[in-house]
């Protein structure tokens, strides 16, 4: 199944059956994570590979 069709399934399945719903809304450490973390040590990964292999 190709990831669109089952995020298209998981939304229908949400919209027909509310009890599926989440219950609670998320807390803040499940919300907005950052990605500058990870972009940071993927460039500084990137950065030293250029450097070492030139």
């Amino acid at each position: 199944m190709h990831p669109h069709e089952r995020t298209a399934s998981e939304i229908t399945a949400l919209w027909r059956d509310p009890s599926l719903r989440p219950s609670v809304p998320a807390d803040a450490g499940r919300r907005g994570r950052p990605l500058w973390p990870l972009a940071l040590v993927l460039a500084a990964g990137w950065t030293a590979a250029l450097l070492f292999l030139w």
